[in-house]
């Protein structure tokens, strides 16, 4: 499982990249002029892709930087 610090950190980055995929879905949904059901589909669509690729970023980067096994 790693050390309590690899813990800590992922923990750090699973919040860090799911505010900011959220305020990107929000932020996509607003631009595009939607709101309820659509709006909130959109965001969710957004938010996750993003914060996928922005969790898998800073895994890769942590990793290379030698702060995670």
């Amino acid at each position: 499982m790693g050390s309590p610090l690899e813990l800590a950190l992922k923990l750090g980055y699973i919040l860090v990249c799911g505010a900011l995929g959220a305020l990107c879905g929000v932020a996509i949904a607003d631009l595009l002029g939607l709101a309820g059901v659509p709006a909130a589909i959109a965001a969710v669509f957004t938010g996750m892709v993003v914060a996928t690729l922005a969790f898998a970023l800073g895994i890769a980067l942590a990793r290379k930087a030698g702060w995670l096994a």
